[in-house]
């Protein structure tokens, strides 16, 4: 069975470029614009093999210049019965201008073992994040991010929005991240791969014409040292991405993932853009 764990592929899904001041700000974004009030549902079907393995939810609301966003993701059919799995991910923080600007992310995930481990995170005004895991981690097990590498990385959620709403010139596909969870550093950047056709979605007319982008990570810090030496640059993930004109969104039909054991898809299942 494939080890692809959702709380990865959220790492990933996309990506915000990372600034000196405390909080991030996305390269780009159309003059000083200030984003519109807007919630935004969206939930994904992940598939292997053609089999339903995972359900992802990611939500959000943009109000008065805040911002909320959730990330939902639990196993179901073969994976649920060998390796099941429930993460959740909560982000809040202000709307600065065009972008978004984390304060607090809270993480609960299901261990190997059993039982539920907490990542909380706050943005403090020096520019430093102030973490706390429960239960600790082995302190054998991966070295800590150290300080210096947190300074201007933005959480996966806070870049996730900063990608599909922060409204933007020109087309996407030029997108970088330095993103940081808590636990991990990990470094993305979208490159164009080509156009292509979205899938059909039943229940919403979405446009058929779609960039194909490939979405790249690094590993930087946090990771046991072997994955580090063996495997510093993770397989691209591949994204059918559409331009919603009224909503203003960039929005992901279909994501790909080449591993070990095949092709992992996420497929969209459900929106709603209000």
């Amino acid at each position: 069975m494939p080890a692809w764990r959702p709380g990865m592929a959220g790492l990933c899904l996309l990506a915000a470029v990372a600034t000196a001041a405390p909080a991030a700000s996305a390269a780009g974004a159309a003059g000083d614009a200030t984003l519109a009030d807007r919630l935004i549902s969206v939930k994904w079907t992940v598939t292997w093999g053609g089999l339903p393995i995972y359900r992802v939810r990611f939500r959000t609301e943009i109000a008065d210049g805040r911002y909320t966003a959730e990330f939902d993701a639990r196993s179901t059919g073969v994976v649920e019965a060998l390796a099941k799995n429930r993460t959740f991910w909560r982000s809040t923080g202000r709307v600065d201008g065009a972008v978004m600007a984390p304060e607090k992310m809270h993480q609960r995930y299901l261990m190997k073992r059993g039982g539920y481990r907490t990542v909380t995170m706050e943005w403090t005004p020096s520019g430093d994040i102030a973490t706390r895991i429960e239960p600790p981690e082995n302190k054998g097990k991966r070295k800590t991010v150290p300080s210096d590498m947190q300074r201007g990385t933005v959480d996966p959620l806070t870049a996730l929005l900063n990608g599909l709403v922060a409204p933007r010139g020109g087309p996407p596909c030029k997108y970088e991240a330095n993103l940081f969870e808590g636990r991990r550093r990990i470094d993305v950047h979208l490159t164009f791969h080509r156009y292509g056709k979205a899938l059909r979605v039943d229940g919403h007319d979405l446009p058929r014409k779609a960039t194909v982008c490939l979405l790249h990570a690094k590993r930087v810090a946090g990771f046991r040292a072997r994955h580090l030496k063996d495997v510093p640059k993770l397989r691209p993930l591949k994204m059918w991405v559409v331009r919603l004109e009224k909503a203003g969104v960039w929005l992901p039909v279909e994501m790909a993932l080449k591993t070990r054991y095949g092709i992992a898809r996420a497929r969209l299942s459900k929106l709603e853009v209000r």
